[in-house]
């Protein structure tokens, strides 16, 4: 279950774009959902991806969109907040539509092609693909709730989250 749009924050937060023009670790609404902006590594270079992070399709990774939205503005930081007593210890695999802890700290979101579950990725919240290496860390510690807060010059730009999930 996903919670969305529970907050308000300044309209500086944001800019307006396409989905195919923002840089990669943007989070951007579009398609009514919010999503990261990624690409993962193809036969003939990079591809741009997009992972849904809200909605029926969360942790879906798709192509680019060519729709218009809003993508978080340069200068705003995004911090994910997750409760250590929700953790999942998953010993051979991770699921999609979840924040992992990083062996080294910080945290990867993950997702799976869409229509093809088995293939499992995870990305930096910079939206650079986690190491092929990392996919077979386990076990795996992630969280399927977690929420999503925007900042800038380190002050929350809201007492709310941007979204929650779970």
């Amino acid at each position: 279950m996903t919670k969305e749009m529970v907050m308000s924050y300044p309209a500086d937060a944001f800019v307006r774009v396409t989905d195919g023009q923002a840089p990669d670790g943007a989070l951007v609404y579009v398609r009514d959902v919010w999503a990261l902006i990624t690409h993962l590594p193809g036969s003939q270079g990079r591809v741009d991806k997009t992972l849904i992070l809200t909605g029926p399709e969360a942790g879906a990774i798709y192509g680019r969109f060519s729709d218009t939205g809003l993508a978080t503005a340069p200068g705003v930081n995004v911090e994910v907040r997750v409760l250590p007593e929700n953790r999942i210890v998953n010993g051979s695999h991770t699921t999609h539509s979840a924040v992992v802890i990083s062996p080294q700290g910080g945290y990867h979101f993950w997702g799976h092609i869409q229509g093809s579950v088995a293939h499992r990725y995870g990305f930096s919240p910079d939206g650079s693909p986690v190491a092929e290496a990392e996919h077979e860390l386990a076990p795996f510690v992630m969280f399927k709730k977690f929420e999503v807060w925007l900042s800038r010059g380190g002050q929350l730009l809201s007492d709310k989250p941007l979204f929650i999930v779970g």
